[in-house]
């Protein structure tokens, strides 16, 4: 239920899943992570929508990866992603 008026972007391999909130008056929207059943995980913010672009780019340089978008990560709403220039 908690999920209601939030919009699914992706799944993760670990304890959570990724939602888009419905847009904010001023129109910003922001990625929440929210705990799949059973796993004990809380729920939180990760980052607003317009940030993620460079959040994914500050990430990538601090791990060290090869791909924008977390490893872990199964992209759901692939239109979102591309809208961000993130596929």
């Amino acid at each position: 239920m908690k999920e209601k008026n939030l919009h699914l972007v992706a799944t993760g391999n670990g304890n959570w899943d990724y939602y888009l909130s419905k847009p904010f008056e001023d129109g910003s929207q922001v990625i929440l992570y929210i705990a799949k059943d059973g796993s004990g995980a809380d729920d939180g913010i990760y980052c607003g929508a317009s940030k993620l672009r460079a959040h994914f780019y500050r990430l990538r340089q601090v791990c060290g990866g090869d791909n924008l978008i977390p490893n872990d990560w199964h992209i759901v709403d692939h239109d979102f992603f591309k809208q961000l220039g993130l596929e």
